[in-house]
Formats: C-alpha cells, structure tokens, sequence
C-alpha cells in the first residue's frame, strides 16, 4: 500500500455495551475491530460512518460527533507497509435487520478490557483513550506486524 488510505471507523453504544465485527481479511484478521471502511470520493466522513455500519453489521444509525483523528502506520521488517487516516465517529444505534457483512458482536463497555488481546490494537486504545475521555484528543498510532501478531509500539497524543 503506497498511499495515505481514510477510514471512517465507528462506535454504537447500546445497552452499556459497544458494537465490534471480526475482521477477516489483513490486516488484523480474525481480531474483533470497531466496524468502518475506506472513505470514498465525494463522500462525506458522516456518511462514510453510516453506510459503513449499515454495510458491516446492517444496523441503521445516525450520526453523532466526530471523536478525533488518528494517523496510524503499520511497520513489518523495519518499513512502512500501511497508513491509515482513521477519523473516529460515535454513531447512534437506531434498529438492526439481518442483512449483513459481519456478525455483530457487542461487548460491554466495563468488560472491553478482558477482550484486549482479541481486538485490533489501537481499536482498543481508541476506545480507552478517546471514548471514554472527558475532552478526546487526536492520537499516533504505530503498529509493528510480526508474523501473524500486532503490536502496538505507540499510542500517543497529538
């Protein structure tokens, strides 16, 4: 990947609990990730976020703020091979069908803890740093690959 790629990756809160997929294709396959998608021209970032979820889990929703930006690049043997414009998006469960991507799968917020090492690295991180933050900030993310393994080297905020 040789270029800067713009997602839109999106949070609903339900119930106390927040909406996940399994991803299953790289990067991060078979880890639990915030649902969302690439950007595509002329789109909105709102709209992105929305059909995204509606595409992925066939939940309707609507927007509700923008959370923050984050850079992240993804490093294997010592060089750059992915670099994502991740803009976090809270949405608003509005009702669900059965035509989906994914199968949702809803954690609750007190529990997204044990479900670390099952969660894409910095979805975790978003989640802890940014959602539950009073003020959220934009963050850096750096992720190095090794074999089938992520590992968050940084998490800092801009």
């Amino acid at each position: 990947m040789s270029c800067i790629v713009p997602i839109a990756a999106c949070i609903i809160k339900k119930d106390g609990k927040i909406v996940f997929i399994r991803r299953t294709k790289p990067p991060f396959e078979g880890l639990l990730s915030l649902p969302g998608g690439k950007i595509e021209f002329g789109e909105t970032i709102e709209d992105t976020a929305t059909r995204e979820m509606k595409e992925e889990t066939d939940i309707s929703s609507r927007f509700v703020r923008y959370l923050a930006t984050v850079p992240e690049h993804i490093i294997e043997n010592g060089r750059i091979v992915a670099h994502f414009l991740i803009h976090l998006c809270e949405l608003e469960y509005i009702k669900s069908g059965d035509d989906r991507e994914f199968e949702p799968v809803w954690i609750r917020m007190n529990e997204v803890e044990n479900f670390r090492d099952k969660m894409t690295p910095s979805d975790y991180l978003m989640i802890k740093r940014i959602l539950f933050s009073e003020k959220p900030k934009s963050h850096y993310s750096l992720i190095e690959k090794s074999g089938n393994e992520y590992i968050q080297k940084e998490f800092r905020e801009l």
